[in-house]
């Protein structure tokens, strides 16, 4: 992906420079040549990672359902069906998810943060500057946005657990709910838990529709002064106009990180 930028930097400067698209052509093959070798290496890099993960969660259900069997009757007592249930599926989903793509996603965002970095001050450390001081507020809304969501998911899963566990109770008793005719009475009772659940899941939506307008904001005020700055540079000869657009490549690299 770093190398996308520079292609179409070298295009729209040799194109000036030598007054005709004959080079186009070329760079084009070079944009596409990468953009084949990103998607194979992309696909080898997910696969290879989901394959090792979703081993890892089968061992992982195996373990924690010969766990469960093995707790003594004073635990189940105690313990809802359903919030079992639900560590076994959802939450062991949740782990996977994050191994499978938050992990690799990471370290992917991490070396493409850097590396943007490099080619943006390798281009002029003007612009590296003034593309590194959008980092520190975006990243002060991304902690802020974070640290909300994190009880507010926490909240969302246990209540979901809840659900999950009157489902099981009732649909495994429901000779009995039958036979005291208290149908109407677990009706009600499941529909709170699904408002209940409805407005947790609101409250995220919530966080996530004042988080992301924040956010975008955030990134075109950065780029519009950068790019205001390397128009500049261009009518004083200090950047090519092929540096200037990809100058714009490398912010939104350096920039997508946070905003992810």
């Amino acid at each position: 992906g770093l190398v996308t930028p520079w292609l179409i930097q070298q295009v729209i400067d040799k194109t000036l420079e030598y007054g005709s698209i004959s080079v186009v052509g070329l760079y084009a093959v070079g944009v596409v040549a990468v953009s084949l070798i990103s998607g194979v290496l992309g696909f080898g890099q997910r696969y290879g990672m989901a394959h090792v993960v979703q081993g890892a969660m089968y061992d992982m259900r195996n373990t924690l359902y010969d766990h469960i069997l093995h707790l003594p009757f004073s635990y189940h007592d105690r313990a809802r069906t359903g919030q079992l249930i639900s560590r076994i599926t959802s939450d062991i989903d949740g782990v996977s998810r994050f191994f499978s793509f938050g992990l690799s996603s990471i370290i992917s965002m991490t070396l493409t943060f850097l590396g943007a970095s490099f080619l943006l001050f390798r281009m002029s450390w003007q612009l590296g500057l003034l593309g590194l001081a959008m980092v520190p507020p975006m990243a002060f809304t991304a902690v802020k946005g974070s640290s909300t969501l994190g009880p507010q998911f926490y909240r969302l899963r246990q209540q979901f657990g809840r659900i999950t566990a009157q489902l099981q109770e009732n649909y495994s008793g429901v000779r009995v709910v039958k036979a005291f005719a208290r149908e109407d009475y677990e009706i009600a009772k499941f529909k709170r838990e699904l408002e209940e659940f409805f407005q947790r899941r609101m409250g995220v939506v919530k966080v996530f529709a004042l988080f992301m307008p924040v956010m975008s904001f955030l990134t075109w005020l950065g780029m519009l002064t950068v790019l205001t700055y390397g128009v500049w540079s261009v009518i004083n000869g200090r950047l090519s106009v092929g540096q200037l657009v990809a100058s714009q490549g490398y912010l939104m690299m350096l920039t997508g990180p946070i905003r992810m």
